[in-house]
């Protein structure tokens, strides 16, 4: 690249403001994938965002787990889930009419976790 930049400049095609431009792109990228920023400031808005979220209570689970005819191994794997992927499950509604609810509700924690 030293060459190319000597044979432009003796051509006279000098490129003023081209390292500026290159560290400016650099900058915009780092700063776009997150990596300008500390750890400790991504973990803060990763907290952020998970406080903004809505979380479902022990009772509300239990009432889910219940209306919804969940067999016990679906109701023990639904009552450890975090409770912000509890509160997107059951705020999808019921799922009583459902031939097999816990296989039904497999998805919807698959789901649920993949939006996080």
């Amino acid at each position: 690249t030293k060459g190319l930049g000597n044979m432009m400049m003796m051509s006279g095609m000098a490129m003023p403001g081209m390292a500026g431009q290159q560290q400016q792109m650099q900058g915009s990228g780092m700063a776009a994938a997150g990596l300008g920023k500390s750890q400790q400031d991504l973990a803060a808005e990763r907290q952020a965002i998970l406080e903004e979220k809505r979380t479902a209570s022990r009772e509300e689970v239990e009432q889910f787990c219940a209306e919804n005819r969940l067999d016990p191994n679906a109701a023990n794997i639904f009552r450890r889930e975090p409770p912000d992927i509890q509160a997107n499950v059951i705020d999808r509604g019921s799922m009583a009419e459902c031939k097999n609810p816990s296989a039904a509700l497999m998805g919807r924690l698959r789901d649920a976790r993949q939006n996080r």
